[in-house]
């Protein structure tokens, strides 16, 4: 009921989006094919080939139940993907396969470019570098797709365009690890002078980061947030602390404690509980406070 019913229905998970967030996703997913596949739907209009009317039926049945749904993620529209495919292949001509190679072409420099301009400078700048990197493979493999393409050879312009396509997109993924101290409690952790006993509460205050547990190899009181872990949280009420006056009761009764606060709200959290923290590590986002 929760998992099916409840998320397609409601809002309770917070994934809330407009009615259009799967054209992007869509677009991006199917980025080297898009002109194969707009070649496709114009054929299958034309021939009604019943075998191509039903990949595409397939495919927008899935992408329109998932539009109207009430919780949206990427990847709820993965199903339609093999069928695009196919549809996509089929229409694999030396002039579309020309046509698109030259749009992945251009679109790559400009996101090159744009990413260099925007995002070198910012908190993301080592992220953006190996953007800028993937960008460029990718522009190299659709100007040899695009060459291979005017010389009629269409088995090896796809080759090359899917070729970039893996290695830009398999760096950009694998780079991702320049985030991680914005995103992980990992770093943050591994500043620690101590860790926490494993007789000793551990608090996450106003925020859960799915990284936390794993980190620690423990489980941890949440307080004042429950979000998608609201049902978890009615299963193990004794795990979670409802508001902040609850938490300054229990972080003065326990003899130990530690907590992990965003990293802004150290300061206003002693003042507003008239509580004690020790900061013992602190990063981008969060700060990990024990009882002195």
């Amino acid at each position: 009921m929760q998992e099916h019913f409840q998320r397609f229905t409601t809002e309770m998970h917070q994934r809330v989006h407009p009615w259009w967030y799967f054209v992007p996703v869509l677009a991006a997913g199917m980025a080297p094919w898009l002109v194969p596949l707009g070649h496709a739907a114009v054929r299958a209009l034309r021939e009604r080939s019943d075998a191509e009317l039903l990949l595409w039926c397939w495919a927008l049945v899935v992408f329109i139940f998932f539009s109207v749904s009430s919780s949206k993620l990427p990847p709820y529209i993965l199903p339609i993907f093999p069928a695009l495919a196919v549809l996509a292949a089929r229409s694999l001509t030396p002039g579309v396969v020309r046509a698109q190679s030259a749009l992945l072409l251009i679109a790559s420099l400009a996101a090159a470019y744009g990413v260099h301009r925007y995002a070198a400078g910012g908190p993301y700048a080592a992220y953006a570098a190996w953007l800028v990197a993937s960008a460029l493979i990718f522009a190299a493999g659709a100007a040899v797709a695009h060459v291979l393409a005017h010389k009629g050879r269409v088995a090896g312009a796809v080759l090359a365009m899917a070729a970039g396509a893996l290695v830009a997109t398999q760096l950009g993924l694998a780079s991702h690890r320049t985030l991680a101290a914005r995103f992980s409690v990992a770093d943050t952790v591994a500043a620690l002078p101590e860790r926490p006993a494993a007789d000793v509460p551990v608090y996450a205050v106003g925020m859960y980061n799915h990284t936390l547990p794993w980190t620690l190899r423990r489980t941890v009181t949440m307080v004042g947030y429950r979000d998608e872990l609201g049902v978890a949280i009615d299963w193990e009420p004794q795990k979670f602390v409802p508001n902040l006056t609850a938490f300054a009761a229990r972080w003065r009764a326990e003899p130990r404690a530690w907590a992990f606060v965003p990293a802004d709200e150290v300061e206003g959290l002693r003042r507003e509980l008239g509580v004690e923290m020790q900061v013992m590590a602190r990063g981008p986002q969060y700060a990990i406070v024990k009882k002195p």
